[in-house]
């Protein structure tokens, strides 16, 4: 969930952009002599004659191949998709589908305060209207095209390399455990009525818009990620860090919702990692289970706040 609320510094992103276009040094690099006419994808040179991997490389001329399309060092990774230009309906079919969704539903907003009002996530309603947990992810703030034209560059540069990785049911369903997980801590850590500073229920009442909720879940995907290969994580914390500074410079950006994000999409990332690396060793699959067992868990904590209240 982007997650600002929509009142305050509406011209301002609550994210930035993440730089994925560097090199990776030791990455195998194209032959000197063009290569022979291919139909598929092409995969990079053998290291050594007991090495397999199934990831593929995407020729790209004055570029080495990131990182998500090269073998792990600790060894080969089966189970992760590579990059192919021929995969059904597209690469990303199911980011575009989402960046679609989100732009219909800012439209509807700017035509409709009544629609405005029925999305947005409001702690004080949601008990009884608990739709706004996910509809709130696909709204932004009115009139604001920085507010959505932000989350959408964002959600374009990180689905474009995690869809292909995780395939587009997986990629969607971290996705929306990520825009649940986001609001359910913006409501977690709300101040019910009569409670908070000056006595009065801070949060409470207040909407809250974005899809950054649900961005920052792809960002705790891509740690996962590449935590999993052993891949570089400066740049993630770098970006994560920029985050925590704009926090604090524009306290209208809803942190919470960013961190519920984030850490749903970890603890959903995880469990289609460790399913890859079960049924990559012809073990039983634990992929939809463990996706409902996080989702039960985020909505538990919900259900435990609003009793409590």
């Amino acid at each position: 969930m982007s997650d600002e609320k929509p009142s305050n510094n509406p011209e301002w992103p609550d994210f930035i952009p993440p730089d994925f276009e560097q090199s990776i040094d030791s990455a195998p690099r194209e032959p000197a002599a063009p290569p022979p006419p291919v139909t598929g994808p092409v995969l990079p040179p053998p290291t050594g004659p007991s090495t397999q991997s199934n990831w593929s490389a995407r020729p790209r001329a004055g570029a080495g191949d990131r990182w998500f399309n090269q073998p792990s060092r600790a060894g080969s990774a089966s189970g992760w998709r590579a990059w192919s230009p021929a995969t059904g309906s597209g690469p990303i079919s199911v980011t575009n589908v989402l960046m679609l969704t989100c732009a219909v539903v800012w439209m509807l907003q700017n035509l409709s305060s009544t629609f405005n009002d029925f999305v947005m996530l409001i702690p004080d309603a949601a008990d009884q209207q608990p739709w706004r947990f996910i509809t709130s992810a696909f709204a932004h703030s009115p009139r604001s095209l920085t507010h959505i034209g932000f989350n959408m560059l964002t959600l374009w540069l990180m689905g474009r390399f995690i869809e292909p990785l995780l395939g587009r049911w997986k990629y969607l369903a971290v996705y929306l455990i990520a825009a649940l997980g986001g609001g359910a801590m913006f409501v977690l850590l709300a101040f019910p009525p009569g409670q908070g500073p000056g006595g009065y229920g801070m949060n409470w009442y207040s909407g809250l818009v974005g899809a950054s909720g649900a961005v920052f879940g792809l960002f705790g995907a891509y740690l996962v990620i590449a935590l999993v290969l052993k891949r570089p994580l400066a740049s993630i914390w770098v970006l994560l860090g920029l985050n925590v500074v704009m926090t604090v410079i524009y306290p209208s950006i809803a942190w919470q919702a960013h961190l519920g994000g984030f850490l749903a999409g970890m603890a959903a990332t995880a469990v289609v990692v460790t399913d890859m690396k079960r049924t990559a060793t012809r073990r039983s699959s634990v992929l939809w289970p463990g996706l409902a067992a996080v989702t039960v868990l985020i909505i538990a904590a919900i259900v435990v706040k609003y009793l409590t209240v």
